[in-house]
């Protein structure tokens, strides 16, 4: 009996333990394999953290993760509520959202894309807010959105923090230097926001 007890309490001990992993692991990825993560030190890196919020109302498929991109490679995938930061070596690239969305009659959800160009600094520290927007029958895509100090304390203030952040977690940043203006959110066109999907019915829809 008692070593069934034992037995009990070290398989719901086991069972508390990857219940906690699984529920860590759903905040986010890092993909290190992205070669801008491939620096020496921390002197040699910009800090970026990205910044999720958990929105008001659910929207279905674009609450799930998102992957963002830099300089073409995958570098993180994000779930809804969360915050994390990456070091990367500096340059200039392109920060890109990757996201799903419901679009016109289409009964299956595509890919949708947002991007903007930072230029990162060496010692510098940047703030991207994947700030969701809903273009109503264009579908919900994620701006790749700069924001400073302020924006950004306000905005984490209750998010899980996951990765790096939970040893550099932004309420602890008192100041920052001033970075690099990023480049505009390009308008919605539908050849680069819906890469390989159709925007026009082929059909007239029948009334």
């Amino acid at each position: 009996m008692y070593n069934n007890l034992i037995s009990k309490r070290h398989f719901s001990l086991s069972a508390l333990l990857a219940a906690t992993t699984f529920a860590l692991s759903g905040c986010g990825t890092l993909y290190e394999e992205n070669p801008a993560l491939q620096a020496e030190s921390d002197s040699d890196t910009a800090k970026v953290y990205f910044i999720r919020p958990t929105p008001v109302k659910p929207k279905g498929v674009a609450d799930k993760p998102i992957e963002v991109d830099y300089a073409g490679k995958p570098l993180i995938k994000i779930s809804e509520g969360t915050y994390t930061l990456v070091k990367l070596l500096p340059g200039k690239g392109e920060i890109t959202t990757r996201s799903q969305t419901q679009f016109i009659n289409q009964p299956q959800p595509i890919e949708v894309t947002r991007s903007r160009i930072y230029t990162l600094l060496a010692g510098r520290t940047y703030f991207i807010h994947l700030k969701r927007i809903d273009e109503e029958f264009r579908g919900i895509t994620y701006d790749p959105e700069p924001v400073d100090l302020v924006t950004a304390k306000s905005l984490a203030e209750k998010l899980r923090k996951w990765g790096a952040a939970k040893q550099e977690p932004i309420a602890a940043i008192e100041e920052v230097p001033p970075t690099p203006k990023t480049s505009p959110l390009e308008p919605v066109y539908p050849e680069k926001v819906y890469p390989g999907s159709p925007y026009l019915l082929d059909k007239p829809v029948k009334k």
